[in-house]
């Protein structure tokens, strides 16, 4: 930027809204020349229309910050722009204050109110624009108990409806790599653009997407090597759609195509003892999901694909075929393929994508279908691999196998890290059974156990004493100089990739933006009590109360579970005492009915018997 303003210092031309911001942003207060040439440049960024529109604002130039959203939302004209006899111009105002409120948050009361203020200035185009804008809206309405549902057409097959508990079911079903996730808007020259978002997606963000307010995407493939999902996109081709309209009979002709493509995919699945689920994207076509039990390596699902495209064929003309994940070696620092997470409202055709059910109808429910999902296991695909690549040169591996016996004498903590942690439990059982780990591996078995209190520092020397050049000294000296936090599964999974790809590495700990996962989890997620000697895998600068409040919400799901075991077992006891009572109340009764009384003087007072509808109440008077 400092060498555009000494470019533009010498009054060149500017050409396109990017090199306007910059000026503007270098030009101080002497701007009168650049507010004349603002209205001959166009602009549908929304993070410079914000910009402009607060410098319009501070320097009380309504007409350009007035211009700045119209350009945004593609309504203004030069021609309209000019004052003519009849327009209000009192209500400008009124328009600013509803543009800035509605650039911050989309809503249909806001757009009635921007339709009426147009309607009012005899601007009918722009008002017809913000008419279509509140019915786009009322389209994702939700209810006072945070149901929501969208109707599209009035009939019931067109709803779909949802609540927030919807968003926790999605992200443990439908999401894929959990450390980053993608967001996805409409760009220059109003083109689609995903940003990657480099922290855990939490359930508000999915409800959000679930109302249509954001539309996220997923990381497919971890860095690791390893995805839990394979989806294959049947798309009508981008040269039908610019040849033809959406709502052209040719349009659908091809897009029927294409669903009878993902059938035929998903009756391929079945032959393989497979279920799949067939996705209507909102766009040009069709996802076919396959959701498996675990993380799978990559390359087995790239041999299923291969299996997949083999038998199906090429794709008709004027239709594609794309594989999720696809055979693209992912880079370091690269993400890989994105897609869509289900139910969003697609951002350019505003249509939302659902499934469909076994009848071929929309599946409305969304928690209904979410908990009906089936997910296939890898010894599945095994078979189905063994079966169809019989002459395939790379076999089919088996999984690792860890033996944890030979662990005598450990601390709990250390054995759910070990049992729930396949890697550590690989690499201690490698350096039991050949006696040698790597550097590194020595210290990610450290910056694990290490963080286990002094049950898992003795652990550390346990596991290091197996190996041919232990000495106590020297592990001691790297206890001693332990990082402040634990190694992390993104970090282990990033230095092991074949390793946790085969073992399995499918640990699934609830989501928190504010504590990212690490094995030592597994210790933490023991009791519901904070433990205080294992150290939790949080920011170095949260505090012991916000890190109690953590291990509570990691442990929701345990304290539930021990709460409605202590109901049941309260139940049990009820019951029992009720028995008791009842049986008392029996000896009661013919004890009043032998002396025809319903009353009798006790120590505790007057022992009464009242009718009751059923049976008898018995009261004490004092």
């Amino acid at each position: 930027m400092g060498g555009w303003e000494q470019y533009f210092r010498g009054g060149r031309e500017i050409h396109c809204i990017y090199e306007y911001v910059v000026v503007v942003r270098f030009s101080g207060r002497k701007k009168e020349s650049l507010m004349r040439q603002r209205p001959e440049l166009a602009n549908d960024c929304k993070d410079i229309a914000v910009y402009l529109a607060q410098v319009w604002k501070d320097g009380r130039r309504d007409d350009l910050e007035l211009l700045e959203y119209e350009q945004l939302y593609q309504i203004w004209t030069k021609e309209e722009s000019v004052d003519r006899p009849g327009r209000s111009s009192e209500n400008v105002n009124e328009l600013l204050d509803l543009y800035r409120s509605y650039i911050i948050e989309e809503n249909a009361e806001t757009a009635v109110e921007l339709m009426q203020l147009y309607t009012d200035r005899e601007e009918y185009r722009k008002a017809a624009f913000w008419q279509k804008q509140k019915e786009r809206l009322e389209k994702k309405g939700c209810d006072a108990n945070g149901s929501v549902m969208l109707t599209d057409g009035g009939e019931e097959d067109d709803v779909i409806i949802f609540d927030r508990s919807s968003a926790e079911k999605l992200l443990n079903v439908f999401v894929g790599r959990e450390d980053i996730y993608s967001s996805e808007e409409i760009g220059s020259g109003g083109k689609r653009q995903n940003e990657i978002q480099t922290y855990p997606l939490t359930t508000q963000k999915l409800y959000e997407h679930l109302c249509g307010k954001i539309t996220l995407g997923t990381c497919i493939q971890r860095p690791n090597g390893t995805v839990r999902h394979i989806v294959v996109d049947v798309d009508v081709s981008k040269k039908i759609l610019l040849q033809n309209d959406r709502a052209s009979i040719e349009y659908k002709a091809y897009l029927k195509k294409v669903l009878r493509k993902a059938y035929e995919i998903l009756n391929l699945y079945r032959e393989f003892g497979m279920t799949g689920y067939i996705e209507y994207s909102g766009g040009r076509g069709y996802h076919v999901w396959l959701v498996m039990t675990e993380w799978i390596p990559v390359r087995y699902a790239n041999m299923f694909c291969d299996v997949i495209e083999s038998r199906i064929g090429k794709p008709e003309e004027g239709t594609g075929l794309e594989f999720f994940p696809n055979k693209t070696r992912l880079k370091a620092g690269k993400f890989g393929q994105t897609i869509k997470v289900p139910w969003e409202f697609h951002i350019k055709t505003g249509e939302r994508s659902y499934f469909l059910d076994e009848d071929g109808r929309k599946a409305g429910n969304v928690n209904l279908f979410l908990d009906s999902v089936a997910k296939n296991s890898l010894s599945a695909l095994k078979k189905v691999l063994a079966v169809n690549l019989k002459e395939h040169d790379e076999p089919v591996g088996k999984r690792t196998e860890i033996d944890l016996s030979v662990f005598q004498d450990i601390s709990e903590n250390v054995r759910e890290v070990l049992k729930g942690c396949r890697l550590m439990g690989y690499l201690c059982n490698r350096a039991v059974k050949t006696g040698y780990l790597t550097h590194f591996e020595r210290l990610s078995v450290l910056y694990v156990f290490g963080h286990l209190g002094e049950d898992g520092k003795q652990f550390v020397h346990m596991v290091m004493s197996h190996t041919l050049n232990y000495q106590y000294n020297t592990t001691e000296h790297f206890i001693r100089r332990i990082p402040d936090k634990p190694i992390s599964c993104v970090k282990l999974r990033e230095q092991y990739k074949q390793i946790t790809a085969e073992c399995g590495c499918n640990c699934d700990f609830k989501r928190s933006k504010n504590c990212y996962p690490s094995p030592v989890l597994h210790a933490i997620l023991l009791s519901s009590d904070l433990q205080k000697d294992v150290t939790i895998p949080t920011s170095r600068t949260m505090t012991s109360a916000n890190e109690k409040k953590i291990v509570d919400e990691l442990n929701v799901h345990k304290k539930a579970q021990d709460l409605a075991g202590k109901i049941l077992e309260m139940k049990k006891q009820k019951r029992s005492i009720d028995a008791s009572i009842l049986k008392i109340e029996k000896e009661l009764e013919k004890l009043f009915d032998h002396i025809g009384a319903d009353c009798v003087e006790i120590e505790l007072g007057m022992l009464v018997r009242r009718k009751k509808e059923k049976g008898y109440e018995w009261l004490i008077e004092i």
